[in-house]
């Protein structure tokens, strides 16, 4: 955890796919991005956080070409 803590703090993009962002403690990790950091979470449901992340609700085999498009 401490290695992908380091990681996110050093992010310019953090890339985020197929996940409900409700299983701790990876969900944590977005307590320590950095605010000029663009989240990006690929993952059909609704996302059950109010934040400035970039959702494209789609699967991830479709949400991979909207993020090349995105890019």
């Amino acid at each position: 955890m401490y290695s992908a803590i380091n990681e996110v703090k050093d992010a310019d993009i953090l890339l985020i796919i197929g996940t409900s962002l409700q299983v701790y403690p990876a969900a944590s990790l977005l307590d320590h991005i950095d605010y000029e950091t663009k989240v990006i979470c690929i993952d059909p449901n609704d996302l059950p956080i109010n934040s400035n992340i970039y959702h494209i609700k789609k699967n991830a085999t479709e949400g991979i070409v909207d993020l090349e498009n995105y890019l």
